[in-house]
């Protein structure tokens, strides 16, 4: 009993330090004795946005460390660059960022950012509030969203080699995370912030999987894809690749992976 208190104090205590969005922790086989606990996720709080975006609009440092932006690709290659642990992209990678809706902090690759605001008004005439919690994130600032998930484990009680498989799998290393490219947006409901498998019984989830291909958007992390992503069910967490990439991949039950694949698409290589 004093052990579950411990977890729990510790539990409580993490969720002091950002807004909580839980992780519904799935049980590991190779962790019989370990039981599964809910522990908060790691994303920018809404000061760490604020921030990031003083950052990328203000830096004035020599010119050596400013973010190399994206070379342009051939239309539409760009929408199909894939992110993932075995595709990363290099730390200083930046694209030309836009803020997705004024006096929000987030930001987006200016290229999504019109289909992006489109969808969601159009969310909104279906009577669907739909709620940006995160978007671009520099490679830095995934470092420390990972570092902070298993910093979380580690204080629950998990080993080291535990802690960064069970976070690894719900936060991708840097460079391996697609939020750094400006493509991928976290998109809740005001209703329903927390980020774990019940928000895709949401009305905005339900909205978003019957149209978010039209505006060129993928659920990108479906439930029966965790082998082939190597990320866990993200029911939030929507990829912009083009109109016709997403009516072809969300008809057909695809994971970016699988439609690269199959169709031979080129994928933008960038890094």
């Amino acid at each position: 009993m004093k052990g579950w208190i411990a977890l729990l104090l510790t539990a409580a205590l993490l969720c002091q330090l950002e807004p909580v969005y839980a992780v519904l922790h799935q049980n590991l086989p190779w962790l019989p004795e370990t039981p599964p606990i809910e522990l908060p996720r790691f994303y920018l709080t809404w000061e760490d946005a604020v921030r990031s975006r003083e950052e990328n609009d203000g830096n004035s440092g020599p010119e050596e460390d400013q973010p190399v932006m994206a070379e342009p690709s051939p239309e539409d290659e760009w929408a199909l660059l894939l992110v993932n642990a075995d595709h990363p992209i290099e730390r200083e990678f930046c694209p030309e960022l836009e803020v997705i809706q004024p006096g929000e902090p987030y930001q987006a690759d200016a290229r999504i950012v019109d289909d992006l605001r489109a969808m969601m008004e159009a969310a909104r005439q279906d009577g669907v509030d739909l709620l940006i919690c995160s978007a671009y994130r520099s490679y830095d600032q995934q470092a420390y969203n990972l570092q902070r998930s298993k910093e979380g484990y580690l204080q629950a009680g998990y080993s080291p080699e535990q802690a960064a498989v069970i976070a690894g799998r719900y936060i991708a290393s840097a460079g391996g995370s697609e939020h750094q490219t400006g493509l991928a947006v976290d998109i809740v409901t005001p209703s329903y912030q927390i980020l774990d498998d019940g928000y895709a019984n949401t009305a905005a989830a339900q909205w978003l999987l019957e149209n978010a291909a039209d505006y060129g958007f993928i659920l990108r992390y479906p439930r029966d894809k965790a082998e082939i992503t190597g990320i866990w069910f993200e029911p939030w967490h929507y990829r912009y690749v083009g109109r016709e990439a997403a009516g072809t991949i969300m008809e057909r039950g695809l994971c970016l992976e699988e439609y690269l694949e199959e169709t031979g698409a080129p994928a933008a290589d960038l890094t």
